[in-house]
């Protein structure tokens, strides 16, 4: 019998760590392990597996443009548009998300 609540209790808490909760005002951005970008998920609840990475992406967030198609974000990259130029090595903020890209603008220093 204890075994048997041991075991509960353990696939339980498994479980439960392996939900994530998705906001409205954020975006799931899902990578290989080799973090190879995949594609993007909508707001909602999933349930992670082990065969892929998750980043979670905010808006008003950060990042850094490493070339015309991706940016950094938390060590990974992701495909972006913007209707600016803007150069590589410069700090951008997430202002809308797309189907397959983030739409970004030029982050105001010293916020």
């Amino acid at each position: 019998m204890n075994t048997f609540f041991v075991l509960i209790c353990f696939l339980a808490f498994y479980t439960a760590s392996r939900i994530v909760i998705v906001k409205e005002d954020e975006l799931l951005a899902e990578f290989t392990h080799l973090c190879e970008f995949i594609k993007f998920r909508p707001p909602g609840m999933y349930f992670k597996f082990s065969r892929f990475t998750w980043t979670k992406i905010k808006l008003g967030e950060t990042g850094e443009v490493l070339n015309e198609e991706l940016i950094r974000i938390e060590k990974r990259a992701v495909p972006y548009q913007v209707d600016e130029r803007i150069s590589p090595g410069e700090r951008v903020r997430f202002v809308r998300f797309g189907e397959k890209k983030v739409a970004v603008s030029r982050s105001v220093e010293g916020e």
